[in-house]
Order: C-alpha cells, then structure tokens, then sequence
C-alpha cells in the first residue's frame, strides 16, 4: 500500500484547481457589486505579483467568481472583534481584493474591488454570514499597501467612470 504522501505527489493538482475554476466561473458568479473601488496606476499582472511576493497574498478558489475579475486573492489579517448574531466575539479576519484589468486612455491599469471579512477559513460561520465585513475598511487598508508600493491610485464610486461594474 502507498503512503498517503506518495499518493498526494502523484496529483495532478494543477488540473483539480482548473477545474474548480471552471465550476466557480460558470456556476458562482455575479456582476461586480456597487461597492466603492480603487484604480491602480499598475497593470493586473504587476500588481498581482507585487502582492504575493511583498505582501503574502495568496489565491483563493472558495469565493464567488465576480464578472472579468483577473485575480482573486487573500490575506489573513489577524483578530478583530466583529459583530455577530450572539453580540460581539472575535474571529481571525481576511484581507480579499480582486483585480480586474481596465485601459484609461492607454494606460493599462487596475480596478480593485477589496473589502475586510472574517475569514473564509477559520471563521467560516461569520463569514457566510458577512458578519464584520466592510467595503471601507478594505479600501482603508489596501491603499495602504498601495502606498508602501509607491503607486499611484484613485478611491472611485460605482457610478464613475472607472467603475467596471454595471452603472446604476
């Protein structure tokens, strides 16, 4: 009998995470919310990379496939206290942007729709329950990262112009 180790190595994981992808984009997806946004002097790709590489950012394959997106990431962001049904508690947070390519002007750049959530992972009942998430305070916290990359960017509202997500 193989050990379970040697089982895992001979995977081909790369063709189960395509699958998942597939499953997420034609069966888990909705339009891009009305929520505000950040545009990005940077192309998706660049800032992808900067992400995982500086800021410990990682994919996600457990969230809703929102309409164009390039990049769905994550970042654990330590305790917070949320609200919940049974008052206040405290859950480990996540930090989850999305990229989505958008040209101004020929100038490749990024629209990022973040917000602030318990965590998919260790606090799977908040988060279902979108309990302590905040649109404003993934916005606050991502254009700090976009801030120690030195790039340029925009806070912009649904409605703008520079808002890929259906106009109101």
């Amino acid at each position: 009998m193989m050990p379970l180790l040697d089982v895992a190595r001979d995977l081909d994981l790369s063709r189960a995470r395509q699958v998942i992808d597939l499953v997420r984009k034609r069966w888990f997806n909705i339009e891009i919310p009305t929520a505000d946004g950040i545009v990005v002097d940077v192309s998706y790709k660049n800032l992808e990379v900067e992400l995982r590489n500086r800021f410990h950012f990682e994919e996600t394959q457990t969230a809703y496939y929102y309409i164009g997106e390039k990049a769905n990431l994550r970042r654990a962001e330590g305790y917070d206290t949320i609200e919940g049904q049974d008052g206040e508690r405290t859950a480990m947070m996540e930090l989850h942007p999305r990229l989505f390519p958008v040209d101004i002007r020929g100038n490749p750049q990024t629209f990022v729709q973040v917000h602030y959530e318990a965590s998919r992972v260790e606090s799977p009942d908040a988060h279902i329950a979108e309990h302590g998430m905040s649109w404003a305070e993934g916005i606050d916290r991502f254009t700090e990262i976009c801030d120690a990359l030195e790039y340029d960017y925009e806070v912009v509202s649904h409605g703008d112009a520079h808002h890929p997500s259906p106009r109101p």
